[in-house]
């Protein structure tokens, strides 16, 4: 059986809720159910061409606000599929701004507007992000007629996306959430990434329910400050507006309605195991090999920007490349293995780690002894052949115990 989700990214939200439900729902049902983080179009296309009950589809208010908004790829998820059990909130829909912005609270921006300021709002177009925005816009008016025209969209993606677009001076106010952005709000006030939570859409009464202990550094009742009634953007000079992500199934239209209460049996039956399954998404984070996740991705990013200006140094010989990609092997290869630098040794069944360190030794001994016709001629073509040798017995070495394991 395929689960899948909405959104192509595998580090938000959606995808924490479906795995989570993934594995409670494997294990009570014993089959194997795999997570496919394919986008809202893809999925919805996936699950339509599937009546055998062997996609499932998780998704959130984007699926029927995509299509509200005119968002190619959505369609009418009431019409042409049938929408099934909700399975968790989010809270933790929020509105930020930067550190070193004037606005400190919901108040502010909404004065700014009316005073004739533009307030630009980082969103992705058609998500849960623009609604807020649509309720920022409709509080503006009713306070101030005429003012919501000063809050615009700012058009992105991704989370990443739009919290690039504030570092880069492109938005005044981002769309985010608890989950994602509060690792943000613990920098130091002058950190160019720094931000503050202005605005928290969720209920009162859905945000009551969440963990006293919250999000990181993040606990719950400080955050409540945020939230309606104590942060006020008004639907209609009466009353706030509020607005809780909530997270559902889809199902095929013509699927079999016993496979749905299979589901909704399994869920149910088995409520503590799937609620007792946070714990098991936060230990493993603690327990995740943190600089090796992290270092190696950034690593490689320094590696390519630190190619030309290290090549420029020695001109049409070619030596940036090796130059550069020998530290970066090294620096790999003790995130792959720390154990071979603090214990003297890798475990002998460990044999990528292994190879690692093999190329680490090959590149050292031919770095200390540089090709001697390459250093008399300083041709490039020489460079590259010597440096085409230095490869070649770097990568012999490290497979001569065997091809590496699968």
């Amino acid at each position: 059986m395929y689960n899948v989700i909405g959104f192509t990214l595998t580090d938000g939200d959606t995808y924490q809720n479906s795995a989570i439900m993934a594995e409670a729902l494997a294990e009570q049902l014993g089959i194997n159910i795999k997570v496919d983080a394919v986008g809202a179009s893809e999925a919805f296309k996936a699950l339509g061409r599937d009546s055998r009950g062997n996609t499932l589809m998780i998704f959130h208010d984007q699926s029927y606000l995509g299509n509200l908004y005119g968002v190619t790829g959505y369609a009418d998820p009431f019409e042409g599929y049938t929408v099934g059990q909700t399975v968790a909130i989010n809270p933790g829909n929020a509105y930020l701004v930067g550190c070193d912005s004037p606005y400190q609270s919901m108040e502010d921006i909404l004065t700014a507007a009316a005073n004739g300021d533009r307030v630009r709002v980082a969103i992705q177009p058609g998500g849960v992000s623009k609604i807020g925005f649509l309720a920022m816009k409709n509080a503006a008016s009713v306070r101030t007629p005429g003012s919501e025209e000063n809050i615009v969209a700012v058009n992105t993606g991704s989370q990443s996306d739009k919290n690039q677009a504030m570092w880069d001076d492109l938005a005044d106010v981002i769309n985010g959430s608890i989950q994602d952005n509060e690792q943000f709000t613990q920098l130091p006030a002058d950190d160019q990434k720094c931000m503050r939570f202005v605005w928290i859409t969720a209920r009162p009464a859905t945000f009551e329910q969440a963990s006293a202990a919250g999000m990181g550094n993040a606990t719950r009742d400080p955050m409540l400050q945020y939230a309606s009634p104590a942060t006020s953007v008004t639907l209609d000079g009466t009353q706030d507006f509020t607005f809780d992500k909530e997270f559902f199934f889809l199902y095929n239209k013509d699927m079999d309605p016993a496979i749905m209460d299979q589901v909704n049996a399994a869920m149910t039956t088995r409520r503590d195991r799937i609620a007792a399954s946070g714990p098991y998404w936060r230990r493993t984070s603690g327990e995740m090999d943190k600089p090796r996740f992290l270092g190696t991705p950034g690593l490689t990013v320094l590696y390519f920007w630190l190619m030309v200006p290290v090549g420029n140094i020695w001109p049409n010989t070619g030596l940036g490349f090796p130059v550069c990609l020998i530290p970066f092997v090294f620096a790999t290869g003790f995130f792959t293995c720390t154990a071979c630098l603090t214990a003297g040794a890798c475990d002998a069944g460990d044999r990528r780690d292994q190879a690692v360190f093999r190329i680490m030794a090959v590149h050292r001994d031919l770095f200390s002894a540089p090709c001697p016709e390459a250093r008399a001629t300083k041709s490039h073509r020489s460079y590259r052949r010597c440096f085409s040798r230095w490869s070649s017995a770097a990568l012999l070495s490290a497979s001569s115990s065997g091809p590496f394991p699968a």
